[in-house]
């Protein structure tokens, strides 16, 4: 399936919130939602994916989202109870965010380099 590009602000309001949530509760999985079928989770997840590749191709559209996308590695997972399905988001630390908070005068030269 080929994606095509609209603002991340058409995006459903509870996968923008969610991933706000999740960034701001680092290696904690938050909840997105609950489904009777697995195919709808699967479908919201490839949503975020959508998401995040919306928000690479015009950064300047949502600086917020994407300073996320930079800072974290964002997981979606599914699990099953006994209602159904359950999506999870994880918003991990990339490597990069860690060498940046910790020397940011070093990183700001290496990110010109590699840009």
């Amino acid at each position: 399936m080929s994606w095509h590009y609209k603002s991340p602000m058409t995006f459903p309001a509870s996968v923008l919130v969610a991933i706000r949530q999740a960034s701001v509760f680092p290696n904690e999985p938050y909840m997105l939602g609950g489904f009777t079928q697995i195919e709808k989770a699967k479908r919201l997840a490839e949503k975020i994916r959508h998401l995040r590749w919306c928000v690479k191709q015009d950064a300047t559209v949502t600086p917020d989202l994407n300073l996320i996308f930079n800072k974290f590695d964002l997981r979606t997972s599914i699990t099953e109870d006994h209602l159904g399905f359950i999506l999870w988001i994880t918003a991990r630390p990339t490597k990069v965010s860690d060498f940046i908070e910790l020397n940011p005068e070093l990183a700001d030269e290496v990110l010109a380099v590699i840009e």
